[in-house]
């Protein structure tokens, strides 16, 4: 998330109409901003927050004509400047749980306002929570928390999950989802504490299957009163039971004067080590699963537009079948976590760099299948012409063995030729049975036994 609330103003006559708004000192914030020149890499933001016109959050003291007065302007402004696309509104953040139904009531209001400000506005107003009824027309990116998705968690409500919103996304609406407190295995998130180490990533595989098009994650250093280096929990901020290892620390300050400041401003210790240099940040093992979870999603979405959408789900289908499961073991309750039931995603490595693998060949093939070969193509072994020849064994001629003494061939004391091993058998450098040299063990067998046979025959005749 990327707040971007540039400096504007929007003033009104005695009248209560909008005056012109003067965009210079907004456009010299922003404009660097988008293009990637304010930024050392000179990558510019993908999407970023308005901070302003937020749903919830009240009119400014405006009255809803002015209201929309300004926000129509705002639109119509950043659509002029090619921005509007990457533009979304934040609504109060969790309404469910900052006030309920009456919070509810003011995102519902406050968002109908700006629809009918301008049609604009359609496709940027989101909210971080399930659907809600009601608010179907006016909320256009419903943004759960993936707890919060389906029956896999938090059972016992009835949260919207699979199919429900099928038809918000065939209205041009959007699914995204995000990640915070109070996770557990097995349960995906961004936590230090995970079931397997892959979880960030499993995250962004799961987004895809089921539907959404973009994730919110709400902090990426939230330090505060703590030494980041030694301490991973938050728990001024959020109690003992919602602070969770990592959770909203995806980095950690590098070499610097070693302290960072409080939301108060206060110097607190980093705990960073002694004998580490690296200027900072410094990035977590986690923040390297989400980048190979975000590239596997741009994958996805390739092979998606490519056609390969069903043979994509079932493929995925290997390795996640859903968010999780509610993180108390017992196999007797129905979404109680239970692994001979089938875990939630495959806890086996090999199969998800497997089917990454095979996602990617398959796109290459799809797209070029004069120069990359189908990975599901069924290999027919080459048939020769040529007639097969079996292999003759040895015949042994009794001619040539007339003297067993000269044979040099010794069998111990073995009760018949299917006894024998090759620890049972000495062979002298002067007979010819064995002067095709070394034999690995199943070749040897087979000649073995016929050699065996004849002197068998031998010792009989001559004992007759």
């Amino acid at each position: 998330m990327t707040y971007q609330r540039g400096p504007v103003s929007f003033q009104f006559d005695g009248d209560g109409a909008l005056l012109p708004v003067d965009w210079t000192a907004y456009d010299a914030f922003l404009q660097p901003r988008i293009d990637g020149t304010y930024f050392d890499d000179a990558v510019g933001i993908a999407r970023f927050a308005s901070g302003m016109f937020e749903p919830g959050g009240g009119t400014n003291g405006w009255t809803d004509e002015q209201y929309k007065a300004a926000a129509r302007a705002y639109v119509e402004h950043l659509d002029e400047k090619g921005w509007l696309d990457r533009m979304w509104t934040y609504s109060t953040d969790e309404p469910w749980l900052n006030g309920g139904a009456e919070t509810w009531a003011r995102v519902i209001r406050e968002a109908g306002l700006l629809h009918e400000a301008s049609d604009l506005w359609e496709g940027h107003v989101l909210v971080t929570g399930p659907m809600y009824a009601g608010a179907e027309e006016v909320v256009d990116i419903w943004c759960p928390v993936n707890p919060m998705y389906d029956k896999w968690f938090w059972f016992e409500d009835d949260y919207a999950g699979r199919g429900d919103y099928d038809e918000h996304l065939a209205n041009n609406g959007e699914l995204w989802f995000y990640n915070c407190n109070g996770n557990f295995p097995p349960y995906p998130g961004y936590d230090i504490d995970t079931t397997i180490g892959y979880e960030p990533r499993i995250l962004k595989w799961g987004s895809w299957f089921e539907k959404a098009t973009g994730f919110l994650h709400w902090n990426t250093n939230i330090w505060y009163y703590v030494e980041p280096w030694k301490e991973w929990q938050s728990r001024d901020v959020f109690g003992d039971f919602f602070a969770r290892n990592g959770d909203g620390m995806l980095m950690y300050p590098g070499d610097s004067d070693g302290y960072h400041v409080d939301g108060e401003g206060n110097p607190i210790p980093t705990g960073m080590p002694e004998w580490l240099h690296i200027d900072g940040p410094i990035m977590s093992f986690r923040v390297k699963q989400i980048r190979d979870g975000l590239e596997d999603w741009e994958l996805f979405i390739m092979a998606e537009k490519a056609g390969l959408g069903d043979w994509l789900q079932t493929e995925i289908g290997r390795a996640y079948t859903r968010f999780g499961d509610f993180f108390e073991l017992d196999c007797s309750k129905e979404y109680y976590y239970c692994p001979s039931k089938g875990e939630p995603w495959t806890l086996d490595e090999n199969v998800l760099l497997d089917v990454r693998s095979r996602v990617a060949r398959k796109l290459l093939f799809t797209m070029y299948p004069d120069r990359y070969e189908d990975p599901d193509a069924v290999v027919i072994p080459e048939v020769s012409d040529d007639p097969v020849v079996e292999p003759v064994p040895d015949v042994i001629d009794p001619v040539d063995v007339a003297d067993t003494n000269e044979a040099e061939t010794i069998v111990k004391d073995t009760t018949s030729a299917a006894d024998v091993t090759p620890d049972d058998v000495t062979t002298s450098d002067k007979g010819g049975c064995s002067s095709s040299g070394p034999a690995s063990l199943p070749g040897a067998l087979l000649p073995l036994v016929f050699l065996l046979s004849g002197l068998l025959l031998i010792r009989r005749r001559n004992c007759a």
